[in-house]
Parts: C-alpha cells; sequence; structure tokens
C-alpha cells in the first residue's frame, strides 16, 4: 500500500512537467533544427523622430523543404493537364520546382533570432505559416559603420546563408510603389491558361523597356517599393528574375498564402480590398517622401491608385500605368477610377519611353512638375 501512495504524485508530477514543458514550447518557442531554412525578405529601414536611429523592419518565413513526393506530383499532372503541357520538359522542370514551396512544411513556433552587426535581436515565434516579424532599432552612428551603398546587411543568427538587404531610406526624398504582374513582368493574369504558364511553367520575362525605366529613376534618387498581390512562395524566383533583368533593389511586400487556412481566400480576393492594407503602410513609415505609383490596366491597379491619390493627395505626385488592355486613356474606366484628380496626375503609357521628365506622353496627360524626381535619398539553384 505504501508503495501506491507515490503513483498519484508521480503521475501529476510527470503531468505537470509535461505541461510546463509544453507552455515553455508554446510561449517560448522552439530552435531551429538542422532541416529547417529560414528565409529573410528584403526590408526598408527609416530613421525615427529623434533621427538618431534606424528602425528595420524583418520579416522572414521558416520552413521544412518539400521533398518529392504524391502531392507534388499529383499538382504538376493537375496543373499540366490543364494547360496542355505536354512533352515540355522544361515546363514541367520548372513546374515542379515552383510548387515546392507551396508544399513546404510551415513551421510555426520558432524562434529566430536576428542581428545587425553586433546588435542581436530574438523575435516573437513565427505563426503557423512559418512567418515571423519584428524590428531591430539601430542607433545611426553605428550604422554609418556598418552600412555598404546605403545598405545594412541583416542575418539570421545560426543560419549564415540567411541573409537580406536593408535598404537605408533618407527621410525626404521620392519614392516608387510598382506592382509586379504585368507591370514588370509579363504574366497576362486576364488570360487564365496563360496566367499559369507564365507563372509556373515559363521563365519569367520583363515587361519591355520597364528595368531600364526604373534604373533611370534610380539614378535620380528613387526609392523603390514592390507591392503585389503574388504569394510569397513566390518570393525565390521573383527575386532571381528581378536581379537578372536588371530592377533596382528594393523592399518586396506580397500576400500571405497557406492551403490551410482563410489566406487561400485572400489571394483570390479583389486587389482593391486588400492592397492598400499593404500600401498604407508604407505611406505612414516615410511621410515625407514623395511617391509615384506604377501599375498596369490588367487588374485593378487603376482603382487602387485612383483609392490611395485621393486620400494621400499630398504624398501621390504621379500614377502610371501601363496599359496591357488597349483602352483609350479618356476611356470610362480611367475616368471613373481617378475621378475627382487633376489629369497631369495620371498617366497611361505602352512604351516607358514615353515617361520623360521633359515629355508629354504620346497617349496621356503630361507630367506634374511636381513629380519631377527630388533630391536623392535566399537562394536555391533552381531552372529559371
Amino acid at each position: 500500500m505504501a508503495r501506491r501512495s507515490y503513483v498519484g504524485p508521480l503521475l501529476g508530477g510527470l503531468v505537470a512537467a509535461i505541461w510546463a514543458f509544453a507552455l515553455v514550447w508554446w510561449f517560448g518557442g522552439s530552435p531551429l533544427r538542422g532541416d529547417e531554412q529560414v528565409i529573410l525578405f528584403p526590408s526598408a529601414a527609416h530613421l525615427d523622430a529623434t533621427g538618431q536611429h534606424w528602425v528595420v523592419p524583418v520579416h522572414g518565413w521558416v520552413f521544412e523543404p518539400e521533398a518529392d513526393g504524391v502531392e507534388r506530383a499529383a499538382l504538376v499532372k493537375l496543373l499540366g493537364k490543364v494547360v496542355a503541357v505536354g512533352d515540355d520538359e522544361q515546363a514541367r522542370a520548372i513546374l515542379r520546382h515552383r510548387l515546392m514551396p507551396f508544399l513546404a512544411d510551415n513551421q510555426r513556433n520558432k524562434r529566430i533570432a536576428v542581428r545587425i552587426g553586433d546588435r542581436r535581436v530574438t523575435l516573437e515565434p513565427s505563426d503557423a505559416g512559418g512567418h515571423f516579424v519584428g524590428t531591430v532599432t539601430v542607433p545611426a552612428k553605428e550604422a554609418e559603420g556598418l552600412a555598404a551603398r546605403g545598405e545594412l546587411t541583416l542575418e539570421v543568427v545560426g543560419a549564415a546563408s540567411s541573409v537580406a538587404p536593408v535598404h537605408l531610406v533618407p527621410t525626404r526624398g521620392l519614392s516608387v510603389i510598382s506592382d509586379i504582374d504585368d507591370t514588370i513582368k509579363i504574366t497576362e493574369v486576364t488570360d487564365q491558361q496563360a496566367l499559369v504558364r507564365n507563372t509556373f511553367m515559363k521563365p519569367f520575362a520583363a515587361a519591355p523597356g520597364m528595368a531600364a525605366l526604373y534604373r533611370r529613376w534610380a539614378g535620380e534618387g528613387v526609392v523603390f517599393h514592390y507591392v503585389s498581390s503574388s504569394p510569397w512562395q513566390l518570393y525565390a524566383p521573383l527575386r532571381r528574375f528581378m536581379a537578372r533583368a536588371g530592377f533596382p533593389a528594393a523592399s518586396l511586400h506580397l500576400k500571405r498564402f497557406r492551403l490551410r487556412d482563410s489566406t487561400v481566400l485572400d489571394l483570390l480576393a479583389d486587389p482593391r480590398q486588400t492592397k492598400p492594407a499593404a500600401i498604407e503602410p508604407i505611406l505612414q513609415r516615410f511621410p515625407n517622401h514623395q511617391f509615384r505609383l506604377v501599375g498596369d490596366s490588367g487588374e485593378r491597379d487603376l482603382e487602387v491608385y485612383g483609392d490611395v491619390a485621393r486620400a494621400h493627395r499630398d504624398q501621390i505626385v504621379g500614377i502610371y500605368i501601363r496599359n496591357v488592355t488597349g483602352q483609350a486613356p479618356d476611356d470610362e474606366r480611367f475616368r471613373t477610377a481617378f475621378a475627382g484628380l487633376p489629369d497631369e496626375l495620371w498617366h497611361v503609357f505602352t512604351d516607358p519611353a514615353e515617361l520623360t521628365p521633359a515629355e508629354r506622353p504620346a497617349q496621356a496627360p503630361g507630367p506634374s512638375p511636381s513629380a519631377a524626381p527630388l533630391a536623392p535619398a535566399p537562394s536555391t539553384s533552381s531552372p529559371p
């Protein structure tokens, strides 16, 4: 009987220990394992109100890569049938690779530590989608010694290959918020089969002339932010494409997507309802910047940018729409989208060469004088 008296306390202690471990794991997070990968996304830092510290937003994704398996094979087969890929081996190879991140095992509750120079910060645990966010604050004098070409390097502690650039954005200047699909990259979003092919089965192709235009603007001191409805799972091939095509380095703001929750619906949601949520924080972080908004006529950029410009008339100095639908600039859709805005604020173009500071575009109102440039302000091997 005496021995039995120990059973209750032992079981109680065991249960308490399990609960304690679970609470530590849940609230404290767990360390990275060797088979888990971390991607840090490029960031744009701003000076705080005192001008003495750079505030660096941190955003990344931790996951376990998906090996070839039944799910990916089934998806490859299904999409291959949808667009009649046939015996195109290059298309199948690209498809297999681009589907990998969508099937990755997102790692929740992972505690990621990041550093800039000797300054180290442990972030809040990753969420159900494997995403983690946070902030690193770096004294301006310290940043001067670390910055190379106006950039800091952010890295994950314990994962040397996980690094990302941090662009130091001055307090005043001119910025561009740019869409990606059909603005700088040919996607053909209005054609479902073409969209699937261009997104999952073909090397990404640059919209003619857009990289040269952006490089010219960057040379005038313009800062870039890319805001797109593309999911974060396409981040790696998008970054390789942009670097290869010669687009200026910038922060990226893509969409959260996870097969097991409501973000699936978010991916299909009207951009007019979702895109402003990505644009607004950029405008708020850089209140003394003026902004050009660049998009295309294929989806809802007109309407989104019209809404943003009406809400932030003091910051928006130009709206540039790449015409991929062939509509005339005086079409009712343009007039409705930009109602209440000066005609000289918005521009419709087919050839980016039309958008020179001194010229009036051939098929749209000319650039506003206020839109002139102001003072300067992970990679894995894969198919293209």
